[in-house]
């Protein structure tokens, strides 16, 4: 059934229930339209100020969404004013394993300090319940937790501190990624800060862009929903390795958002490679 179908049937139905779940199915499906319709946009060339503009999101908002290969929604639940807490009452940021050493003593995850400019050094005993798909099972890791504000999942664990006492903190989803999945996720993430850094940035040169931009549509294929579109693991990461050399190729033509977005990328490549090689 169509979503204009299930609208239709919607509107004519005097069960508020029914309704409610017709609308429900349907929105996903207009979700994948808009995608569609936004693709079509994209190679036609029409400027993504345009397109922002036509379907009511700002053009960063829509390029992420497309860039990220899934659906493109236009609207966003909100919260009633007494269910949100005031600005000061909300944390701004919390304790985070956000980058650690394996028993190789090659680091993983951010290079840099934590947000606040401070970290402890704590060892983290990792032994996940799946250890035989798990490359950095039975290790014990050396571990960096410092206040971070973004990029924090819900996942916690006990490390060790120096002192010998033992406390629980949360984990960055890049080490969640690192530690459990595929090692690519932070490779995207990175590359979408990339993205963001160059997108209309009148600073960062024209040849540059356009490599960022043609590793953006990678991404974007191949995650796509279509099968016969979608292309392989090794040509997104070709993609993105144009994109590092491009950099070196235009240090002069980025300015300093750019350069540190494409900084972090490099780290990243770095820690995909060596996952991909180790694994």
């Amino acid at each position: 059934m169509t979503a204009s179908e299930m609208i239709q049937m919607a509107c004519a139905s005097t069960d508020p229930i029914k309704r409610a779940q017709l609308l429900a199915e349907a929105q996903p499906q207009l979700a994948w339209a808009l995608r569609s319709a936004v693709e079509e946009c994209e190679e036609a060339n029409m400027p993504w100020t345009q397109i922002g503009d036509r379907i009511g999101l700002p053009r960063e908002t829509v390029f992420r969404q497309w860039s990220s290969g899934g659906p493109i929604v236009t609207v966003r639940a909100t919260q009633a004013k007494n269910t949100v807490a005031p600005a000061k009452e909300r944390p701004s940021a919390v304790d985070a394993v956000y980058s650690f050493q394996d028993e190789d003593d090659r680091w993983w995850g951010s290079r840099d300090d934590a947000p606040s400019g401070e970290f402890v050094t704590a060892m983290l005993p990792f032994n996940p319940a799946n250890p035989q798909a798990n490359r950095f099972a039975g290790q014990v890791l050396r571990v960096r937790v410092g206040r971070c504000d973004q990029d924090v999942s819900f996942s916690s664990v006990q490390v060790r501190l120096a002192d010998g006492s033992e406390r629980r903190v949360r984990v960055t989803h890049e080490v969640m990624n690192l530690l459990f999945e595929d090692g690519e996720t932070p490779l995207r993430r990175a590359l979408t800060q990339v993205v963001h850094a160059t997108l209309g940035n009148p600073a960062v040169a024209a040849e540059f862009a356009q490599t960022v931009h043609r590793a953006a549509t990678a991404q974007a294929r191949s995650v796509s929903a279509a099968d016969d579109d979608r292309i392989s693991a090794a040509e997104f990461i070709e993609a993105v390795l144009a994109v590092v050399e491009e950099a070196r190729l235009n240090l002069d033509g980025l300015d300093f958002y750019a350069t540190q977005a494409v900084r972090r990328l490099e780290q990243v490549v770095e820690d995909y490679e060596n996952w991909r090689v180790a694994r």
